[in-house]
């Protein structure tokens, strides 16, 4: 008679990937919430301090040149074994900064405080991403990717959905104040579900010394990596740029509350982004298994659908309609990432994979998180009328055009992804 299966010690179930990749999903969560908090809170504050969009839309600038301050001394440590200490440390930080947020009484200050979010946050996704590839085999590894992205959307609708409602009720301060605290509240389980450190790969020291330097020279040498991050880039802008303006365009121009509004960012935000990171993990390591084009074609087609789809966010009147295509668009711009991000990590050097998630994080950032916002802000600044309401849908249009650019440059890495793979693993 075979023997009952035992259960695993505590000790030897932290050290399982599904335990890690719980955690990690935890920590997303609430790196996106603080992050995407703003997008729902900004009309009343602009209200308060008495901000134009331009000003709104340059607070990604503060955001992205710490985020780049930070992003490869963090990625480093993690590169070197430290991962869950950068985790852990950097989701207390960035919560603590959060919470400053709340106290902000000006530009600067608010500027200051998301700065300091991002110094936080920088070190949270690429130690996440190598974590998940240093523990998880290559047939899962998008799969995993995409369950990661699904904290980043679960975060992002509760800072929409939850965001609103405590912003209604109590002032969009409070907000940022509970946000805050509750991700200090999370910090302890973080910690301990991720289990031990992964150990990093023994580095001769002339390699430990050059880190960046050889991290970078892998990216030129790959063609794939250069377009790669072209794709990532064109879709970063109009990503962010459309979820940093979605809560503005509900309650602006088609009237809604702020609690409204955020319900209806929570709904979409939820149902396409956790769809699109899911469906496109899975259809990426199906078809991934028989061809390495799949992590390149999959984010190619994904824009290609958000085309369509911000056409029609820009151009529809209708409040329901605006919100289903909003939807769309997180659905296309999820599917990209989770492909996007595994074969990052598929063509990194095995010492290096935090950094080079880093390398294409920052280029994300500061070209999708400054840009994006503060561009769509000038747009709609430049386009409005008096007693005009559709300013920011001219906004969108650019987002349309970021999409169709980033597409070009995914289908550019269909034709050059299986040799770069099969040259790196030679």
């Amino acid at each position: 008679m075979a023997s009952e299966p035992t259960a695993l010690p505590l000790e030897e179930s932290l050290k399982t990937p599904w335990a890690t990749l719980g955690a990690l999903v935890v920590c997303y969560a609430f790196n996106t919430a603080d992050r995407q908090l703003l997008a729902i809170l900004q009309e009343p504050m602009a209200r308060e301090l008495h901000l134009s969009d331009t000003a709104l839309g340059s607070l990604g600038v503060f955001f992205a040149i710490a985020y780049g301050l930070a992003s490869f001394p963090l990625a480093a440590w993690s590169d070197r074994g430290w991962a869950r200490r950068v985790i852990a440390a950097t989701l207390a930080a960035w919560s603590l900064m959060t919470m400053a947020c709340g106290a902000a009484t000006s530009l600067l200050t608010l500027g200051v405080g998301r700065a300091g979010v991002a110094l936080g946050e920088a070190g949270s996704a690429p130690a996440a991403q190598s974590l998940i590839a240093r523990r998880f085999p290559a047939r899962l590894k998008a799969t995993a990717m995409g369950i990661l992205l699904v904290g980043a959307i679960i975060g992002t609708a509760l800072s929409a959905g939850i965001g609103g409602w405590i912003a209604h009720g109590y002032g969009w301060r409070a907000a940022f104040f509970a946000f805050g605290a509750a991700g200090i509240l999370v910090t302890p389980f973080v910690w301990f579900f991720l289990g031990a450190e992964v150990e990093a790969p023994v580095l001769s020291k002339a390699a430990q010394r050059g880190d960046l330097v050889r991290v970078a020279r892998s990216y030129w040498a790959q063609k794939s990596l250069r377009f790669l991050c072209i794709a990532g880039a064109a879709m970063s802008i109009g990503s962010a740029g459309i979820s940093h303006w979605m809560g503005t365009l509900l309650i602006r121009q088609h009237g809604l509350s702020v609690a409204h509004a955020g319900a209806s960012l929570f709904a979409a935000t939820l149902v396409g982004g956790a769809g699109g990171a899911i469906v496109s993990g899975v259809v990426a390591d199906s078809w991934g298994k028989q061809d390495g084009r799949a992590y390149a074609g999959v984010p190619a087609f994904s824009l290609l659908l958000g085309v369509g789809a911000m056409l029609v966010l820009a151009m529809t009147p209708n409040a329901t309609v605006t919100v289903i295509a909003y939807g769309s668009v997180v659905f296309v711009a999820n599917g990209m990432l989770a492909p996007m991000y595994t074969l990052v990590q598929k063509l990194a050097p095995e010492d290096g994979r935090a950094t080079a998630a880093a390398f294409m994080l920052l280029l994300m950032n500061l070209v999708g998180t400054a840009l994006g916002p503060f561009l769509f802000g000038v747009v709609s600044d430049l386009a409005k009328r008096p007693g005009g309401t559709g300013s920011l849908k001219a906004a969108i249009l650019l987002g349309a055009t970021a999409f169709l650019i980033g597409a070009l440059a995914a289908f550019r890495v269909v034709f050059s992804v299986r040799s770069d793979l099969a040259a790196h693993e030679a």
